[in-house]
């Protein structure tokens, strides 16, 4: 069966029409005249009379019925077809204009952010739960990787809106906000001489001791960089992206583990976490985005959300590990 006809293509002629033609015949079959859809349209006459000769011309029938005199419009059988459809469409398309009005607010739509395995256990809960209460129509999309330049690559390509990262950015369309200062802490065993120190760990400490390392880790360099400095003889005796699998083999012995504090779970019975002297800098979280996107008021929502909640972790880290250095239990 063909869809061409002497007119030309149907599938071509109805293609052609426009939301205007179907304003204009729900408008005339409600009001029952010409005069009173232009007047609820906003429209002069003659614009709403051509809006329904082009509707039938493209439909390719009448769908009016103008044999009736001075009495009301009324809508030949192809009309009341057409209308019955024309009101479905018209009603989906007031509900996609305000659909999309809310994703341009941030009110509605899916937020996709990349997480660090850390700031996915110690930060994220909080600030999804104050992001909901701000953001309720909008929900998050994570992604969680063990390297932030992964992470940053998927926020180049569009597959994330936003990504929590590593300071300092790569190259890159990259902007960033920081959020957080993550100090490096000795993760020991529990019941090792490092364990019961009363004071925190010096560089001659860690001399000689195997390392237990973290593999895809951007700050891993600083923490070599120090021991480096430091002059310690060290051998690596497990590596690791799992933070779970770094603090396990600490646990059983293996050695000991320099890691950020906020990849530690500072209640694991079996190891213990003991502050640095003059130990490597910090590594800086960020929340990173792409400067060729404009971001979203939702991503602006989240990094709101996130800000005070990581500027609470970094106060907590503060205190617990000043109470580590004078010696006082947890």
């Amino acid at each position: 069966m063909s869809l061409r006809t002497g007119d030309g293509n149907v599938r071509d002629r109805w293609m052609s029409v426009e939301i205007r033609h179907l304003e204009a015949l729900a408008a005339i079959a409600r009001e029952g005249s010409f005069r009173g859809a232009a007047d609820a349209l906003g429209y002069v006459q003659s614009a709403v009379s051509q809006q329904l000769a082009s509707l039938e011309r493209l439909v390719g029938t009448r769908l009016i019925d103008r044999r009736r005199g001075n009495g009301p419009l009324a809508l030949t059988d192809a009309g009341s077809l057409l209308l019955a459809h024309t009101e479905e469409i018209l009603a989906r398309y007031e509900q996609t204009s305000v659909e999309l009005s809310l994703l341009a607010a941030g009110r509605i739509g899916t937020l996709r952010v990349g997480l660090l395995q850390s700031v996915a256990t110690h930060v994220l809960p909080q600030v999804l739960a104050t992001f909901a209460q701000r953001s309720t129509g909008v929900s998050v999309a994570p992604t969680e990787h063990m390297a932030d330049t992964a992470l940053l690559a998927m926020l180049q390509e569009g597959t994330l809106d936003l990504t929590f990262c590593e300071l300092p950015l790569p190259d890159g369309p990259f902007e960033a906000m920081s959020l957080i200062d993550d100090p490096i802490v000795l993760v020991v065993a529990a019941g090792s001489p490092l364990s019961t120190l009363e004071r925190p760990a010096t560089p001659a400490d860690i001399a000689e001791q195997p390392l237990i390392a973290f593999s895809g880790w951007r700050a891993q360099s600083l923490v070599q960089r120090w021991l480096a400095n430091q002059s310690v003889e060290h051998t690596v005796a497990f590596t690791s992206g799992h933070n779970a699998t770094v603090q396990g083999l600490v646990a059983h012995g293996m050695g000991v583990a320099l890691a950020p504090y906020l990849a530690v779970d500072a209640s694991h019975p079996d190891t213990v976490v003991v502050p640095l002297a003059d130990g490597p800098p910090p590594r800086t979280i960020a929340l990173a985005w792409c400067r060729d996107r404009e971001p979203s008021p939702a991503a602006d929502a989240f990094a709101a959300a996130a800000r005070p909640i990581c500027e609470q972790q970094a106060a907590g880290i503060a205190w617990e590990l000043e109470r580590s250095r004078a010696g006082l239990p947890a």
